[in-house]
């Protein structure tokens, strides 16, 4: 009972943020990070959905919680990056705009958990180890998403 009750609840969270992503949504080219912080600042947001996504989609809250304690200053430097990139290219819409952008990420991770549960989640779960296991920073990493990751796999 507990499992439905979190599906119908992960479903309604679901439809929100398609619809607000609908509503807000940022085309890809409204922002150009212009040096390597900055596309760090993008990668490690692009991770970091990737894994909220995998955390409730998967069940996998524990693990996304660990990662966010373990990594939290790199989160919080990152964060003041990609807020000073969307405010020089968006001025007073700044925050709207990286509203838009976050929701989208969450939305495509979504999309792609949706179409391949099974194979989403055990990515994810490996995903997770590799970034809990490391003494690399999240920008290190080189991880994106879930299909970064298993691109990764197949080519070692």
């Amino acid at each position: 009972m507990k499992r439905l009750d979190f599906m119908r609840k992960l479903s309604v969270c679901a439809a929100l943020v398609l619809l607000a992503g609908m509503v807000v949504s940022v085309p890809a080219h409204a922002f150009q990070p212009r040096d390597a912080r900055e596309t760090d600042a993008v990668n490690v947001r692009i991770l970091q959905s990737e894994m909220m996504v995998a955390a409730l989609a998967c069940d996998m809250r524990q693990n996304y919680n660990s990662m966010i304690s373990h990594f939290k200053q790199e989160l919080v430097e990152h964060g003041r990056v990609l807020r000073r990139m969307f405010r020089r290219d968006h001025g007073g819409g700044a925050q709207k705009a990286l509203d838009g952008f976050i929701t989208q990420l969450a939305n495509d991770a979504s999309i792609r958990s949706s179409r391949a549960r099974g194979e989403f989640c055990v990515n994810a779960d490996q995903m997770f180890s590799a970034l809990l296991s490391g003494e690399r920073t999240l920008a290190d990493t080189g991880l994106r998403t879930v299909e970064d990751k298993v691109t990764q796999a197949n080519q070692r």
